[in-house]
């Protein structure tokens, strides 16, 4: 009885006498199956990221799916002649009178970008958020306390986990504020979480991460000590809480009187109804391509090998196979396939993980990510998805491949049958 050193030794020889001699010696095709199974995985994994992007939007923004919240949104066509030149300070400044005097609102504005010095030489941004807005949406604090809404100087911010070494809880610094445009000192009241980020309102699967962020705390006097740039963007997303639909409609009527723009206030269930529109539409057809391409990807797997063997049948013999199982055969198929898959599986990650350090090259802090390969948990996720649908066809790939092999045996007594 042989050794359980030599069956090993035997069975590597014959897997590798397989891949060399057999699958890789017409590599074109099998280039080809690669190809198109990598493609197939990537649009898998972009529509199922996606997906679990956009359940992680609706989760973020349930609670303004509530009755009495509206939330503007600027009319691009309406407000096309609109100089806003002509915009006067003071009547906008009667905006928010009227918002601060008779209304329940919260304001939160993005993009705003400062020169601030950091080890990993990114752009930092500034997000202006006043307190319903925070409450509204606040943000995961993985260390110190929250903002404070109290007017202060210095004011205390939070700043992502990017700015976390540079910037330490307790630190006092300066920076340029870019709505006053004046140098201010704050200080770091706290840290946010690894990749916190927040779901745009309308693209529920869109995000920004906050990891190389300033979140600043807004308050009425900020607001009224500010320039016109911040008190028009802040009407954008403007959301008004325990209102009605006539509250809304005064408010935006005060708007156009006052500074000649448009705005629409919408409830966020019409917001999530419009994007569910084209989004269902967009996804539908990414996954109908993936399951496209997964179908030829499984029979151009079993087309290629079932020639491959037919073609290296002389070699399999000369090579003194007599006696090689189907259940040898099997296993032989799921090892190559195995290791074709893992390729395509590292081959993701890291075309992935590129992707996301090409947002620090390009000093892009809205979508920087922080972690091991710089990827987030929506990635990770629908990599662990993507893996489960390729071990499910796996077997497939094989079976089928085992089906035809034995419905037309390749050479009488190559393979004994013992299934």
């Amino acid at each position: 009885m042989p050794c359980q050193h030599d069956l090993g030794e035997n069975r590597m020889k014959t897997l590798i006498f397989f891949i060399k001699d057999v699958f890789l010696k017409r590599w074109l095709p099998l280039l080809g199956f690669l190809i198109v199974l990598f493609m197939a995985n990537l649009l898998l994994f972009t529509g199922v990221r996606s997906l679990i992007s956009t359940y992680q939007g609706f989760r973020e923004n349930a609670f303004l799916l509530q009755d009495g919240i509206f939330i503007s949104n600027i009319d691009p066509e309406k407000n096309a002649q609109v100089d806003y030149d002509q915009i006067d300070l003071d009547q906008t400044q009667k905006v928010y009178d009227y918002l601060e005097d008779h209304t329940h609102y919260g304001i939160e504005m993005f993009g705003y970008i400062t020169d601030l010095a950091n080890q990993d030489e990114m752009e930092v941004l500034v997000n202006y958020v006043n307190q319903l807005g925070f409450q509204l949406r606040p943000l995961p604090i993985a260390e110190g306390e929250s903002l404070n809404f109290e007017d202060g100087n210095p004011k205390g911010v939070l700043v992502g986990a990017g700015l976390a070494q540079d910037y330490p809880i307790g630190c006092h610094f300066g920076f340029d504020n870019p709505v006053t445009g004046q140098t201010e000192e704050v200080f770091t009241v706290g840290i946010l979480e690894t990749n916190a980020y927040r779901s745009n309102l309308y693209a529920l699967n869109s995000k920004n991460y906050f990891n190389y962020t300033i979140v600043y705390p807004v308050t009425p006097n900020f607001i009224q000590s500010s320039t016109k740039d911040l008190q028009v963007n802040a009407l954008n997303d403007l959301i008004l809480t325990q209102s009605s639909r006539e509250e809304a409609d005064q408010v935006k009527d005060l708007i156009k009187a006052t500074t000649g723009l448009s705005y629409n206030f919408f409830s966020q269930a019409h917001n999530t109804a419009y994007f569910q529109d084209y989004y269902g539409q967009s996804i539908a057809f990414v996954m109908g391509l993936t399951l496209l391409a997964m179908i030829l990807a499984v029979f151009l797997a079993v087309w290629i090998n079932l020639v491959s063997i037919r073609l290296a049948i002389r070699d399999m013999t000369l090579h003194m196979l007599v006696g090689l199982t189907y259940h040898r055969l099997r296993l032989i198929l799921y090892q190559f396939y195995g290791i074709l898959l893992a390729i395509v599986m590292l081959v993701l990650t890291l075309f992935t993980s590129y992707n996301r350090y090409t947002t620090i090259f390009r000093k892009d802090a809205i979508f920087a990510s922080l972690g091991f390969l710089r990827l987030v948990d929506i990635d990770w996720a629908a990599l662990g998805i993507v893996l489960l649908v390729n071990l499910l066809c796996l077997p497939v790939i094989v079976e089928v491949m085992m089906v035809k092999i034995k419905r037309k045996p390749i050479s009488l007594g190559v393979f004994e049958w013992h299934s």
